[in-house]
């Protein structure tokens, strides 16, 4: 997943909170939800989040002028933003699922 599959994926998830919210649930759903939905949700947020920004900062590092790239460095963050990536998409799986079982 590259980051704007996985962009895509953090705003469609965050429309969906929304649209979660406005739903008239019975208890039992709600509470599904808090405890099986919502954890799984903010954890892919942050995930998403940290890659993003080890995105950022991996190419800031690598293109400065005033900085020397540790070229072995930059690669490693690299190596570790995909593996993010890899479990936001296992987690986006794993919530779409989830999700199925409300239905």
């Amino acid at each position: 997943m590259d980051s704007n599959e996985l962009f895509n994926k953090v705003e469609e998830i965050n429309k969906f909170k929304e649209d979660l919210v406005l739903l008239p649930l019975n208890p039992e759903e709600q509470k599904y939800i808090e405890l099986n939905l919502y954890p799984l949700v903010d954890i892919f947020s942050r995930l998403a989040s940290s890659s993003q920004n080890l995105a950022i900062t991996a190419d800031q590092l690598s293109t400065s002028i005033t900085t020397k790239a540790k070229r072995n460095k930059i690669q490693n963050t690299e190596s570790l933003i995909y593996t993010i990536n890899e479990d936001c998409e296992d987690l986006y799986k794993i919530i779409h699922q989830r999700l199925k079982l409300l239905k």
